[in-house]
């Protein structure tokens, strides 16, 4: 099963960033992108939720036990409604 929308709402600049550890400790490298689109990917009884670019390429994604968590972390991150994704054939 996978999902996808199509972002439309950015509610603020990212939040997100890549990292390293040093000494044990999570060091922020680059914010990353907000996502041009995002897609949710059945895999193995979990949830993830992919963050795309306009091209459709994945730069991150967070994983999820449920669908709903994942759906809710796109509605609050993003604004992306319930009803709003739509099933992809891939």
């Amino acid at each position: 099963m996978k999902l996808q929308v199509k972002t439309r709402k950015i509610l603020e600049a990212s939040n997100n960033y890549s990292a390293t550890i040093v000494d044990n400790k999570v060091i922020p490298v680059d914010r990353l992108p907000n996502p041009s689109w995002l897609e949710i990917s059945e895999e193995d009884g979990a949830y993830f939720l992919y963050y795309l670019d306009a091209n459709l390429k994945c730069f991150t994604d967070t994983w999820h036990e449920t669908l709903e968590s994942a759906k809710r972390e796109a509605m609050l991150g993003f604004g992306v409604e319930l009803d709003e994704w739509t099933e992809t054939a891939c």
